[in-house]
């Protein structure tokens, strides 16, 4: 075998043993909360890229990602989670609660942020409510709230009842406790 072939399979070899350490791996694993329960829909993404996967309802997750690519579990109300996946196949993680839910405002026409607010906004916390003495929510509810009108569709404790926000909906939404 002359030189410029020797060379040339010795070129081939080298590009071709480079490509097998380049490859993507299937990476694969759970995700879990601090009391190891599975989170349903936990986002796990490939840091600086649009890849990503999403986990089943056991928590169960799988991932096309390179060795030197770095994984990024998140999940709303818990701290993500950053791991390089080097030599890894199987990757389970455990996230732990934090307080990141102020971050977006549900409201009844979307959703909006803190600093973009414009409307006015009211919270009741269970700690409002907790010591009145009624036996039910709505009861709880009436009166700590601006615009929110509750009333009982009929004399009957079964009955349902009608909760109205400012107006709207502009046919009340009726309630039954009892179904």
């Amino acid at each position: 075998m002359n030189n410029t072939a020797r060379t040339f399979l010795l070129w081939v070899l080298m590009c071709s043993t480079c490509s097998l350490f380049a490859q993507r791996q299937t990476i694969s694993g759970t995700v879990t909360d601090n009391f190891n329960q599975p989170l349903l829909g936990a986002n796990i993404a490939i840091e600086g890229t649009t890849r990503g996967a999403v986990t089943d309802l056991n928590g169960y997750y799988q991932i096309e990602a390179g060795p030197e690519e770095v994984l990024v579990f998140s999940y709303v109300g818990f701290n993500a989670a950053k791991i390089l996946v080097g030599t890894n196949t199987v990757i389970d993680v455990s996230l732990q609660p934090g307080n990141n839910l102020d971050a977006v405002i549900v409201v009844g026409y979307g959703t909006t942020t803190r600093e973009t607010l414009t409307d006015n906004i009211t919270s009741v916390s269970s700690e409002q409510i907790k010591e009145i003495p009624v036996p039910s929510i709505q009861g709880a509810l009436v009166g700590k709230t601006a615009g929110v009108q509750i009333t009982q569709t009929s004399g009957r404790a079964e009955s349902g009842f009608k909760i109205r926000v400012r107006g709207w909906p502009p046919s009340a939404v009726t309630r039954n406790p009892c179904t």
